[in-house]
């Protein structure tokens, strides 16, 4: 269960740029993607290799095409910070709940 909030890719090339996985997050901020162990947006000679990330994809922008990669690795990196703030005589929601529960699960196991 080590690794369940990360997907690696090893020796793909740009004929693909779109990346499956599968582990949930709480926000599309706490999705990283690192290439060669460097994190995503990054320089890579002339050009930018950016990303973009939808309910369990991830899509390359690549404005160097002579750009080969080696590893791509996708990543749950979840704030530490807490995400709510429970006060006292206010409203007991389950979102707020559901939230600090998937928060705390995803910590753990990150």
């Amino acid at each position: 269960m080590a690794f369940a909030s990360r997907v690696f890719y090893t020796g793909i090339t740009w004929t693909t740029t779109n990346y499956n996985f599968s582990f949930t997050y709480l926000d599309t901020d706490y999705v990283k993607v690192y290439i060669n162990k460097q994190a995503l947006p990054h320089n890579f000679g002339s050009g930018i290799i950016s990303y973009t990330v939808a309910t369990g994809q991830i899509t390359l922008v690549n404005t160097n095409s002579d750009i080969e990669l080696l590893d791509l690795e996708i990543r749950r990196e979840t704030s530490q910070t807490p995400l709510v703030n429970f006060v006292s005589g206010t409203t007991l929601t389950e979102a707020d709940l559901d939230t600090v529960a998937q928060q705390s699960l995803h910590l753990s196991v990150e």
